[in-house]
């Protein structure tokens, strides 16, 4: 069997296991050995056509590595749940008065006890500034 089709048989087998993984692992191999069998024509003997391989292998690994896995990755967050919320905008939904202090915002469709040392009323806009328990500290958007 010639060599190019026992590399394409291998490229294609590496890029039909790759459709079973999540990780694109195995699809720069299979790319690698379909770009060996497209070049291994031009030569008579194993050892140039396993030297391009190698070559192949080495460049589509890194290419996967600076383009496409970075981008798998998933963006780190600022925290979840409550600590997600610090820094987010809220709309004051019970006014928070200077002689209680306390109100309530929400927030994504949630309704949060709110504490403040400011006088906010009903509309306001807030930046969460703290969690504390079940409340959340809130201050004035220029904070």
């Amino acid at each position: 069997m010639e060599p190019w089709v026992i590399l394409a048989i291998i490229g294609a087998l590496f890029a039909v296991a790759e459709v079973f993984t999540v990780t694109f692992f195995a699809l720069p191999a299979g790319i690698a050995f379909l770009l060996t069998a497209a070049t291994a024509p031009f030569f008579d003997s194993w050892p140039p056509i396993l030297a391009i391989l190698a070559g192949w292998l080495g460049l589509t690994y890194v290419l996967f590595a600076t383009l496409v896995w970075p981008r798998m990755r998933p963006k780190a967050t600022t925290g979840t749940g409550v600590e997600g919320m610090i820094g987010k905008i809220a709309t004051v939904t019970e006014a928070i008065t200077h002689e209680s202090g306390v109100g309530y915002v929400q927030l994504y469709g949630d309704s949060w006890r709110a504490i403040s040392e400011e006088v906010f009323e009903v509309g306001d806009k807030v930046k969460i500034l703290a969690t504390e328990g079940n409340k959340v500290i809130v201050g004035s958007l220029n904070r």
